[in-house]
């Protein structure tokens, strides 16, 4: 059986959920140690998403997406320094949902192989599937399943 979901409602549930993440990060401004990194990577998330889902054309532009997959690789990078785990991390790594999502939105507008490489050059992310992403300290290349490329591996 084949379920199928027309592009204009995934896009607009990623924009709604693009939305709620700079919700939980705005609520999340008084659990880091500073606001500005947090503040530059609200803004780098917002007009990452704002192009990506707003960009005329079904195919997104190959500019976009590498914004986009730059976006995914330095907000990980920018924000974690700053946040205060004392607590655990509620919704103060919104960043890892937020990173998860411009990806989906990569992959409905034609862009999979970069939403793939930005699932795994976040340093953040973790999956199950095909490659299981890396942690914070170890090598990463992604490869399509089937390819002859390293695999992601655990750190040791």
């Amino acid at each position: 059986m084949k379920v199928s979901l027309p592009a204009s409602i995934a896009l607009g549930l990623a924009s709604l959920f693009s939305v709620y993440h700079l919700v939980l990060a705005v609520a999340s401004l008084q659990r880091v140690q500073d606001v500005g990194p947090v503040i530059a990577c609200m803004v780098l998330y917002a007009a990452a998403t704002g192009t990506a889902l707003f960009v005329p054309g079904k195919v997104l532009p190959v500019w976009t997406a590498c914004f986009s997959l730059a976006t995914a690789i330095m907000m990980p990078l920018v924000a974690a320094p700053v946040v205060d785990l004392a607590k655990g991390p509620g919704s103060a790594t919104w960043w890892i949902a937020a990173v998860g999502t411009l990806m989906v939105v990569l992959v409905v507008r034609g862009r999979g192989p970069f939403a793939w490489q930005g699932s795994c050059s976040s340093p953040c992310t973790r999956s199950p599937g095909p490659v299981s992403m890396r942690s914070a300290h170890s090598g990463c290349s992604a490869a399509w399943p089937g390819s002859r490329s390293p695999r992601c591996s655990p750190s040791p």
